[in-house]
């Protein structure tokens, strides 16, 4: 659950489904509103108790559930995760704010994330009861599990493009959840589409993130990049989902093409 152009998200989903695990997507804020409460242009508001009620029975067929956050979002994350406790299914965070502030994430949640999720979450899907998954800082009755961070993935050329669906996505939209349509899908994209031809940062600027990143291991304090051939079928894939689009946004961290 996040924000409708969460590239890291849909990444996450379509490498899940490349391994068998179905997903469900669920969309509760635009890039633009979030953008507005990062910026401090607007305060971040509570979810409407019909939205709530929404999300509920829609998730209350899934085996878990995990949640991407950033650090303005937190109050709504805890409303969220409150709300959905009585459901009983396993919970995961996720996102930049569990890998920059672990300790805060797990009085939260349970299970967290810390670092690129592709594997640990696959992992975590096949057995949430599994306390000694690699990035999976896990809250236990003894106490709290803190695993080593594996090396970052290498070859990212391996990830299969962002999963747009729309089948079994949703999006809040007037206070209440909707199953996401084409229509819908090429009424939020609009008429550009974000790739990332990267992952990483190559400088280490205290007021990114990336300068915690760095930190985590192996592999996350270098430059990952895709080939120019993969960034170029994307973004044949990306016209594939509409026709209309006029621009493409390439949000890298550290750009270098």
């Amino acid at each position: 659950m996040d924000c409708f152009d969460n590239y890291g998200l849909r990444s996450l989903s379509a490498y899940l489904k490349s391994r068998g695990v179905e997903t469900t997507m669920i969309f509760l804020t635009t890039y633009d509103q979030i953008w507005k409460i990062v910026t401090h242009q607007d305060r971040p508001r509570p979810y409407a108790l019909e939205l709530l009620d929404d999300i509920g029975r829609c998730v209350s067929g899934c085996d878990a559930i995990g949640v991407t956050m950033m650090s303005p979002d937190r109050d709504r994350v805890v409303q969220l995760v409150n709300h959905l406790k009585p459901l009983d299914k396993p919970l995961i965070l996720g996102g930049v704010h569990s890998s920059s502030f672990p300790e805060d994430a797990l009085e939260i949640a349970d299970h967290i994330v810390v670092g690129e999720g592709y594997d640990p979450l696959y992992e975590w899907c096949l057995d949430p009861s599994n306390t000694g998954i690699p990035n999976l800082w896990v809250k236990t009755p003894e106490g709290i599990v803190k695993n080593p961070v594996r090396p970052a993935m290498e070859d990212i050329d391996s990830l299969p493009f962002p999963d747009y669906g729309p089948d079994n996505h949703f999006i809040a939209e007037k206070g209440r959840l909707v199953p996401v349509t084409e229509r819908i899908l090429r009424r939020y994209m609009g008429s550009y589409y974000s790739v990332f031809t990267s992952h990483g940062c190559p400088f280490q600027c205290s007021y990114c993130v990336n300068s915690r990143y760095r930190k985590l291991g192996k592999g996350y304090d270098c430059f990952r990049y895709h080939n120019v051939d993969y960034v170029i079928a994307e973004l044949k894939y990306c016209l594939s989902l509409s026709p209309y689009l006029e621009y493409i946004s390439i949000p890298d961290d550290g750009f270098i093409f």
